[in-house]
């Protein structure tokens, strides 16, 4: 749907999918993971964007699907960490990361740096938000000194 909005939209839009892919490959990912709600890991938008740059993009189950998501949804929302779910979250992750013999962990989703932080796993993590954040800052200031 992005690139249909982009299209009609007289202001530039920064893809979040895009910008997330263009850094997974300046950090030499060749495999990741992707977390987020259902539809973002159902949707297939991350592992085919992904995909276009020759990077093999993987989700959970379907039922780790619903469980992330279930996380997310009402918890994470509202702020809220349990650490039964933490420990959920985490364990799909290790499990993911090491089947697949994976580089990175995408956080696609706002509130998934509430429940996975830096020290909480051994491997990349790619915080979609801040990627999008950082890109757009970036396009600004590169349009206000030209």
């Amino acid at each position: 749907m992005f690139d249909r909005v982009q299209a009609r939209s007289p202001l530039p839009l920064i893809s979040i999918v895009e910008e997330t892919c263009k850094y997974a490959e300046v950090k030499g990912c060749k495999r990741v993971v992707v977390f987020g709600t259902g539809f973002t890991m159902s949707s297939g938008m991350y592992t085919d964007a992904f995909a276009n740059r020759g990077i093999e993009a993987f989700v959970p189950t379907p039922e780790e699907q619903r469980a992330i998501h279930g996380v997310i949804f009402p918890n994470l929302q509202e702020g809220i960490v349990l650490p039964e779910e933490k420990r959920l979250v985490l364990n799909i992750a290790n499990r993911m990361i090491e089947e697949k013999n994976a580089d990175a962990l995408i956080l696609g989703c706002t509130e998934l740096p509430l429940i996975i932080g830096e020290d909480d796993l051994d491997t990349l993590l790619l915080d979609t938000t801040q990627i999008h954040i950082d890109a757009i800052v970036d396009y600004m200031l590169a349009w206000i000194r030209r």
